[in-house]
């Protein structure tokens, strides 16, 4: 294990239970609908814990509630901080997260951010979409220049085409343009309510895969899941969620990659704050 990472998966997991909590008794609070999303579902259903080898946690969370919860987010405990372009301005990820500011988590690719490195969880939004073809298409595709334009970058490792047409975005809309733009596309994201699909987005990836419409079903009433020793909410389908993002979940992957992915980060330690390394493992 590299000498940046002071702790171990175990120690990781057991942060990111606390942020998961804290994230739960405030959603809970405030009437906010939440659910596990991605890794940390499939580890709900198939672990009742997080993945062994996992090291980030995810959540779903309807975009029409982000105003509310940004509105309540005084309501987090001392040292917790709700990340997003508006608390955080260099935060370039069209997603939120909730940070544990007394801890350390750099990720290599965001080393040249001046932002809260704290340890977290992931917040991804739920938008609805229209349930016609070509309007779906024309959203999902304003949803990815949405996200390039907060991103202010070309994706990298997904064909010179996708790269083209992003740095093409990118020249296209520049300084107040490029902020207007991006309103724009999250007044047409937004626009939308009560309809039968939602979008969200694979992780933080901006590729041409990253981007899926679900059934609207799948995310009405919440199911509860067991995890770790609490219960969390979850898809209200949490098998058809799970089928469609990762196939047969319940198979493990080969032994070669049950082991956490550390090579992505700059350094983790439980027992500082991220400010700490400031000039040291990112931007100055």
């Amino acid at each position: 294990m590299c000498k940046n990472i002071k702790c171990s998966i175990e120690q990781m997991h057991e942060v990111q239970l606390g942020l998961l909590k804290e994230f739960k008794r405030v959603c809970e609070k405030n009437g906010i609908r939440y659910y596990l999303a991605c890794g940390t579902c499939l580890g709900a259903v198939r672990n009742q814990n997080f993945i062994p080898w996992d090291h980030d946690a995810d959540v779903f969370i309807y975009a029409n509630d982000i105003k509310k919860l940004l509105e309540v987010k005084s309501e987090f405990g001392e040292g917790y901080f709700l990340q997003g372009r508006e608390t955080d301005p260099e935060f370039n990820y069209s997603i939120y997260r909730l940070r544990d500011s007394s801890t350390t988590c750099i990720e290599k690719c965001d080393s040249n951010l001046d932002i809260n490195h704290g340890f977290c969880i992931d917040i991804y939004p739920l938008y609805y979409m229209p349930a016609k073809k070509f309007t779906l298409q024309y959203a999902i595709i304003q949803s990815y220049i949405y996200r390039i334009c907060i991103a202010g970058r070309a994706p990298i490792n997904h064909g010179k085409l996708f790269k083209l047409c992003a740095k093409g975005i990118l020249k296209l809309y520049q300084g107040k343009r490029r902020e207007k733009k991006i309103l724009s596309c999250r007044k047409l994201l937004m626009k939308y309510q009560n309809t039968n699909r939602v979008l969200t987005y694979f992780g933080l990836d901006i590729s041409p895969t990253s981007v899926i419409s679900y059934d609207k079903k799948w995310f009405d009433y919440p199911s509860r899941l067991k995890f770790a020793d609490d219960e969390f909410a979850g898809p209200t389908n949490p098998d058809a969620y799970l089928k469609m993002r990762y196939g047969n979940y319940m198979e493990l992957p080969p032994i070669g990659e049950q082991s956490p992915k550390f090579d992505e980060l700059e350094c983790a330690d439980i027992s500082v704050s991220y400010e700490k390394y400031k000039g040291v493992f990112y931007k100055k």
